[in-house]
């Protein structure tokens, strides 16, 4: 008989929980102005999703509390109510903040209403901050391979010479640092391609790097890197042709060609094909 009455508490449970969910969007959005300062400094409509995807939490615990086998759409559940682009206005961070605000305030509400409930709350936070998680790891991995498709796009553009009035911007969104000189260094590409790697040297070497790898053929555009503080770090005074042979452990087996200096990226095309 223990069973019945353990599932009218539930039903019970769930009924109140679904009386106060309004009243907990309230005091959570309250909660995140008087405690969160990046919050309480967005723009109002930014405010407003972050607050959406709060409310969105409340109202999934509940469907989840009613049926914890739910647990694999939460993520979808709580972010598809925000915008896109939120997800590259609030880190991580910001977003186990926002969860850990939401739980705070739900838990101060159902305190006295069952150690159950209260266990409850705690495991779906855990879950949910595993999906957020999970959220932002497939934006960073679908970020990468977008980055990925411009960069080789953007050296395509630089080798064929048909460089277009949306060149500026596409190199600005990879983040493109250099400014002055460029040179073009072309080589094999190695069976096993490590591009970080190859990154992290150019960084060290004083030099931005694009990077495009057509088949058997690696390209890399090399230009200055803002100058580093210290002035006695001279990096980035090495000639072109040093920093050449620097990297040329990152290619595979064969010669490296190293196209003339020019004064500028948009110029890159000039050096890519002497």
């Amino acid at each position: 008989m223990a069973e019945p009455t353990e599932v009218m508490g539930k039903t019970e449970t769930l009924a109140w929980l679904r009386r106060i969910s309004g009243d907990l969007a309230t005091v959570t959005i309250k909660r995140l102005e008087d405690t969160l300062p990046w919050y309480a400094e967005m723009p109002p409509a930014r405010r407003s999703a972050v607050g959406l995807v709060a409310q969105a939490g409340i109202t999934s615990f509940i469907q989840w509390y009613d049926d914890p086998g739910s647990t694999p759409w939460i993520a979808a559940d709580i972010f598809a109510v925000a915008p896109r682009e939120l997800l590259r206005s609030v880190s991580l961070q910001q977003t186990l903040q926002l969860i850990r605000v939401t739980v705070e305030v739900t838990e101060e509400r159902v305190a006295g209403k069952g150690e159950h409930l209260r266990e409850a709350i705690l495991l779906y936070s855990r879950e949910v901050a595993f999906a957020a998680a999970d959220v932002y790891a497939r934006a960073a991995e679908a970020r990468g391979l977008w980055d990925a498709r411009l960069e080789a796009l953007v050296v395509d553009s630089i080798l064929t010479g048909e460089a277009d009035e949306e060149l500026p911007s596409r190199i600005a969104a990879l983040g493109w640092h250099g400014h002055g000189e460029v040179a073009v260094l072309v080589g094999t590409t190695p069976p096993q391609f490590d591009v970080d790697q190859l990154r992290r040297t150019a960084r060290k070497l004083g030099v931005d790097v694009l990077i495009g790898v057509q088949g058997s053929r690696l390209v890399l555009v090399l230009g200055r890197a803002e100058p580093p503080a210290r002035a006695e770090d001279a990096t980035s005074e090495l000639p072109f042709a040093e920093i050449a042979k620097r990297l040329e452990p990152g290619f595979g087996t064969g010669h490296l060609v190293l196209g003339p200096t020019v004064p500028a990226l948009v110029d890159a095309s000039q050096s890519a094909r002497a």
